[in-house]
């Protein structure tokens, strides 16, 4: 039996690009939600817990006044599986008019989400240890002995691959046209924001990141970010 190159082309890409998922209604309201509750959540974390210039003045803050500092660590550990979500949402978005992009931008993020998680169980320990009357430098050390040892990983693979996976998810949905493009301006803006490449800002990265995923998932919910068609081969060769 004769199978052409083409269709077996085409029913990869059919099974990978999303063409066989229904994107009905609850489906976009679904993606919507994780997007907005995602960049909500990293937004209260910020605003809770503001960035501190070392080590030392943050578990100093901490042991003053632990209370936001345990909120804004519940609002991000929540904030989790709702990143994970979008990062799949973002790369199905861009899979259809630009495959390769979406697929690595996506593992990219979606790596980088995990690698955060393994920050938050780290910062939930130093946390509890200034609770429970660990002084300031026995804390900074074991941060120290941790960063220096396994946790390399961890936190190298959220600092390396979220913010370039988002990067690549975005030029993917630049190039598939399947998201607003002031919208990846953004999404952008608040990765470099996030690194402090702007300076002093007066508005925090995750409030630009938040903007971001809140208007490609309203464009979802209306139906105008769904990708309507797929790149196929150009020529076709028969194979036995």
């Amino acid at each position: 039996m004769r199978v052409s190159t083409a269709m077996r082309r085409r029913a990869w890409v059919t099974a990978t690009s999303g063409d066989g998922l229904e994107w009905g209604r609850r489906l976009r309201s679904a993606a919507c939600a994780a997007m907005i509750a995602a960049g909500l959540l990293q937004t209260l974390e910020e605003v809770l817990v503001p960035s501190y210039d070392t080590p030392a003045a943050r578990f100093a803050a901490m042991a003053a006044d632990p209370e936001p500092f345990g909120l804004a660590q519940l609002f991000g550990i929540v904030a989790l599986p709702f990143l994970l979500v979008t990062a799949l949402v973002l790369a199905a978005l861009a899979v259809r008019g630009s495959p390769r992009l979406a697929w690595a931008g996506g593992a990219l993020a979606f790596a980088g989400f995990v690698g955060l998680s393994v920050l938050q169980g780290m910062e939930m320990v130093e946390r509890v240890a200034l609770a429970e009357g660990f002084g300031v430098a026995a804390v900074l050390r074991l941060d120290d002995a941790v960063t220096g040892s396994v946790a390399v990983v961890p936190v190298a693979v959220m600092f390396l691959s979220a913010p370039v996976g988002l990067v690549v998810l975005a030029v993917a949905l630049w190039r598939a046209r399947t998201a607003a493009r002031g919208a990846l301006v953004l999404m952008v803006a608040a990765v470099l924001g996030d690194f402090g490449l702007f300076g002093p800002v007066p508005v925090p990265a995750h409030a630009i990141w938040f903007a971001a995923l809140a208007w490609i998932g309203w464009s979802v919910v209306r139906g105008s970010a769904m990708p309507t068609t797929v790149v196929m081969p150009a020529e076709a060769h028969t194979v036995r």
